[in-house]
């Protein structure tokens, strides 16, 4: 029960803003946008929660290491690319000795700016929730290594570009466009929906980040979206293949589960900040989503 206890302490919610102090290639990139992160045998990462931003790039160079996506574990081996986009949060749960990887942190804005207007490419994006993890042949790893020694560069010039966020922009956009080519190449019967509709999903998602502690009801996000509920539900499943309440019950258990993993909060505590009106309210929706009750959750941590 010690062992559990110290490892639940240990775990820290780890946000973008924090990820510069951590960051290995100094000089502030795009206005402090872009982090550049070197990790070795579980230095500056290892222990914590990161919820950083929409876009985040894990490549592992060497070793091997067991990664929970939104809880869902995955394993990285050499070549292996891990893509965190929305706001997915990860943990870096086991390490080898000898591990080794790059990360590409991007801020939750410049991301947001750098997709706008890329609707059509967001159906790749989206099948990133089911498998984060891309096993990269030869010429993935070379298209990847050119990519991130161009971005170092970018980074390396800095703000002596007068152009510096326009151009940084064009760089992330002609990746995105890379990257959807390549998760085009495996996922090749994805559906397609209208630009209206992702940018109806768009605008759901920013009032799901919002208002998840106060508004569970889709009703009510119909009603800010000034469309109803059954074509709200409707437009979110044909963009991302998943229902209205998917998501605003993911926000709601990934916070819970974070919050959670703070020693320092009771479980009623913690039900009260998610706008809970009882703990046992909470229990209830929580069991029901994640399978466990907050007690039950907290021991397997």
């Amino acid at each position: 029960m010690q062992k559990e206890k110290t490892r639940r302490e240990a775990v820290e919610r780890l946000s973008f803003d924090a990820t510069r102090g951590l960051e290995s290639y100094k000089g502030v990139a795009q206005d402090g946008d872009v982090v550049v992160l070197d990790v070795r045998g579980g230095q500056h990462l290892a222990g914590r929660s990161l919820w950083p931003a929409f876009l985040t790039f894990a490549y592992c160079r060497r070793g091997s290491a067991r990664v929970a996506v939104n809880d869902r574990v995955c394993h990285l081996g050499p070549a292996d690319l891990m893509i965190a986009v929305g706001e997915s949060r990860y943990d870096l749960l086991d390490l080898s000795p000898d591990f080794e990887a790059r990360l590409v942190v991007v801020s939750p804005r410049f991301a947001q700016e750098c997709v706008a207007g890329l609707y059509h490419l967001w159906r790749y994006l989206f099948a990133l929730f089911d498998s984060p993890v891309l096993h990269l042949d030869a010429a993935e790893k070379a298209w990847l290594g050119h990519t991130y020694a161009a971005l170092l560069r970018r980074i390396a010039r800095g703000r002596g570009h007068l152009y510096r966020r326009e151009a940084a922009m064009a760089f992330m956009r002609m990746t995105i466009y890379d990257l959807c080519d390549l998760l085009g190449r495996r996922h090749r019967e994805l559906p397609q929906a209208s630009s209206r509709a992702y940018s109806t999903f768009d605008e759901f998602l920013r009032l799901v980040a919002d208002h998840f502690t106060e508004h569970r009801d889709v009703a009510w996000y119909g009603c800010r979206l000034c469309i109803t509920p059954k074509y709200l539900s409707e437009v979110v499943k044909s963009v991302s293949g998943r229902s209205a309440g998917y998501w605003i019950t993911l926000f709601t258990v990934l916070e819970a589960k974070s919050l959670l993993q703070d020693g320092s909060l009771s479980v009623k505590e913690v039900a009260a900040r998610l706008g809970f009106s009882n703990q046992s309210f909470f229990g209830k929706y929580f069991k029901n989503a994640a399978g466990l009750s907050p007690a039950e959750y907290r021991r397997a941590r």
